[in-house]
């Protein structure tokens, strides 16, 4: 049967033609097609309807949102962030207490309760980063908040050592989600000029960490036993559970977009409403491009991985001085475990210092550098703090291990204490000036070797100390800081032309 008569446009839709003869299966489409040619024809074509923000004004928009509840916000956040570092350091005055219940010999052994709880941080991004890039942010907070309050349950009535660590691991990975979603947080209601200020906020959890934890810590662990310092952490993070319940709102742009979208087709009946911010991928698509996106970004980008090594030996050092401290205080100078918690104040002071500069210093240098070029904000300009005060570091390194070593007064390593403090503190917002949609995944990336060497370098710190000696072995540990910033400074002045030529698909 000649099929000219349908006309040329019908004679290549798979639907009505199959080489040239009807395709009984469809016989029925091309009839309902044939029946409603004309201008009702192009209904079945239409367009879906597509949902984007109201205009640059809409209330709904995070980065429209009042200054008041960008702030709470970024408060809530800085809370949560406070309660993993806490975790991290605040039993370390009590290791001896462990050994001694657990009948322990070895302590490489007992360094790996805190050692699991930092692994746990290379895992829980790779997990958390994509779901909240498909899911949102809000509901990643409240599963992880709730999973750190149950592990931290477990840890306080653990029988046995391995078992400490299991449940320290499994912590680690829930309270990384804080970590690895407050970059993204921040820049989903910041813009690029106040983030600086933005994270020194949020930072400041990070901080209190080490300086609130061994204090608390020492003090509970000496008077009630290392058991309650477990607890101690269960009832913090049951309060900031219940206040991130409450006061926490949905920040991230593609998902309030999305929920936006479903609404709005409930109301219209158009089942076809879509959200403009996502792609016309599936669920599994979605999920399956966001879990590889950080091993993606990690071995593809030159960036990336430069700055997920240089992380990587600075969060190293950051915690070998954890570990180190309670020991060397109390074997060089007689302090109590009380007393050895205190110590943490010199590193937490400095790490204050750290974050003030940062959030006061960058987004002016950002600002400043930006109106002498063209007014362009390059995530580059956010560099030359970080060149600066990463020679802090080996410093600070130096003046610890030597005065410790040499027998000073025990004031000495303390100021050391507080220059590593502000080395380590001096970190950028590079990576989510870079690509601030996907400021998880970024982190995610930076998180995994980052949190392999966290958690492995320490096992090595009696080994070091003990063929170098304490002053030598953390010089060693200085040079290897050192050595780490010509590849910042190579990142300052070339960073936009290694990004322009290796460009990854997100």
């Amino acid at each position: 049967m000649s099929m000219e008569w349908l006309g040329s446009s019908d004679l290549s839709d798979p639907d009505i033609v199959w080489h040239g003869r009807f395709d009984v299966e469809n016989r029925a489409s091309w009839i309902r097609r044939l029946t409603t040619y004309g201008s009702s024809h192009s209904n079945d074509e239409k367009k879906p309807l597509s949902v984007d923000w109201d205009g640059p004004s809409d209330p709904t928009n995070p980065k429209n949102w009042s200054n008041a509840r960008r702030w709470s916000q970024i408060c809530i956040l800085g809370l949560i962030v406070l309660q993993t570092p806490l975790a991290s350091s605040i039993f370390s005055p009590a290791l001896d207490q462990i050994m001694s219940d657990f009948n322990i010999k070895s302590p490489v052994l007992v360094d790996l309760s805190l050692s699991a709880y930092v692994l746990g941080f290379a895992i829980g991004p790779l997990v958390v980063a994509p779901l909240s890039e498909v899911y949102g942010r809000l509901y990643i907070y409240h599963t992880c908040n709730i999973l750190f309050v149950i592990n931290n349950v477990a840890c306080a009535t653990s029988p046995t050592i391995w078992v400490l660590v299991l449940f320290r691991f499994l912590s680690g990975c829930a309270g990384s989600c804080p970590l690895t979603l407050g970059g993204g947080t921040i820049a989903d209601v910041m813009e690029p000029e106040k983030r600086g200020r933005a994270m020194s906020v949020v930072a400041f959890g990070s901080v209190g960490g080490p300086i609130l934890g061994p204090v608390f810590g020492g003090i509970i662990a000496e008077r009630v036993g290392w058991r309650w310092v477990f607890g101690m952490l269960v009832c913090f993070g049951a309060l900031t559970t219940a206040t991130a319940l409450v006061f926490m709102r949905e920040t991230y742009a593609p998902r309030i977009l999305e929920l936006k979208a479903k609404r709005k087709a409930r109301l219209t009946g158009d089942p076809g409403t879509v959200c403009t911010s996502l792609s016309n991928a599936t669920l599994s698509e979605r999920l399956r491009r966001a879990a590889t996106r950080p091993l993606r970004l990690l071995l593809l980008s030159p960036i990336v991985l430069t700055l997920s090594l240089l992380s990587a030996i600075t969060y190293g050092l950051q915690i070998l001085l954890y570990i180190s401290l309670p020991s060397v205080y109390k074997s060089r100078y007689g302090f109590t475990t009380t007393q050895s918690g205190l110590a943490f104040l010199g590193i937490g002071t400095g790490m204050v210092i750290g974050l003030l500069a940062f959030g006061i210093i960058s987004d002016k240098v950002l600002v400043i550098l930006a109106k002498q070029n063209g007014g362009e904000k390059k995530p580059e300009y956010r560099l030359p703090v970080m060149l600066w005060g990463s020679l802090l570091l080996p410093v600070g390194l130096l003046g610890f291990g030597w005065g410790a070593e040499r027998g000073v007064s025990w004031g000495v390593p303390m100021v050391g204490n507080v220059v590593a403090g502000v080395g380590i503190y001096s970190v950028s917002m590079y990576l989510v000036d870079w690509a601030p949609q996907y400021a998880a995944t970024m982190s995610a990336s930076t998180s995994i070797l980052r949190s392999l060497v966290g958690a492995f370098l320490p096992l090595s710190k009696d080994g070091l100390t003990t063929s170098l000696g304490l002053g030598w072995g953390i010089t060693v540990l200085a040079g290897i800081s050192l050595a780490t910033w010509p590849a910042t400074f190579i990142l300052y002045t070339r960073g936009e032309r290694i990004r322009d030529r290796f460009l990854i698909e997100m």
